[in-house]
């Protein structure tokens, strides 16, 4: 609201910001209307923002566990690993594979489905917030572990093995348990030099014992 009445201070006022200019002396109803319409002008751009970010998550996240998906995963892995070049901090990452989806899938779908969100889940309340944990294939998460030494990853990976473990899930009334095995690969070392040896290592599963976490398979039902 101002006194400059002239159509060069107008200008001038919209140029540099202003959404509306209401000259002095003014009308009340006038001046109620122009706010009302600035209202409803910012709540569709509210709307719109909100809308945007909407869909900016959900291109990073996967529908069936919450979890982030593939495409997030390299993008903040690589951020990551570069942190870690630079800084000369340890990094690690685990890789954990649901054992035996194939066989939980045959049982029903539902139950294959409900398996994964409930590792999903079970990962999540293993870590801590800066971790990072995403759904790395059907039946695989990768947890990006920055700033964290291999006794403090493997330490993850037994918490997590045991998590799912002790966690039953329950389908049309039926109880079903599932297990994981967890790969740990860290950087910096002696065979892992780049983001892509990271994943490798960590998808070794057969590698030595004191870096994988397995349960033996005889006797299991699904």
């Amino acid at each position: 609201v101002t006194v400059k009445t002239d159509t060069a201070s107008r200008v001038e006022g919209l140029k540099i910001g202003a959404d509306d200019y209401v000259c002095k002396p003014f009308d009340e109803d006038e001046l109620l209307a122009r706010v009302s319409g600035m209202l409803r002008i910012k709540r569709l751009a509210d709307e719109v923002a909100a809308q945007r970010a909407k869909l900016e998550l959900a291109s990073v996240i996967d529908e069936m566990t919450g979890l982030y998906n593939f495409r997030y995963l390299h993008t903040r892995l690589t951020e990551e690993f570069k942190r870690a070049e630079r800084y000369h901090e340890p990094f690690a990452c685990a890789l954990i594979d649901t054992d035996h989806l194939k066989l939980l899938n045959e049982v029903s779908r539902d139950v294959g489905d409900a398996v994964i969100r409930s590792v999903a889940a079970a990962i999540r309340r293993c870590v801590r917030d800066v971790d990072v944990v995403a759904r790395y294939g059907g039946e695989e998460f990768l947890v990006i572990l920055p700033s964290t030494h291999f006794a403090g990853s493997a330490s993850v990976g037994e918490r997590i093995w045991r998590e799912v473990r002790d966690e039953a899930v329950e389908v049309d009334g039926r109880s079903y348990r599932a297990t994981v095995s967890v790969g740990i690969a860290l950087y910096p070392s002696r065979d892992i030099r780049t983001k892509d040896a990271l994943l490798r290592g960590a998808d070794a599963i057969s590698g030595p014992p004191s870096a994988r976490f397995d349960t033996p398979t005889e006797g299991r039902k699904p």
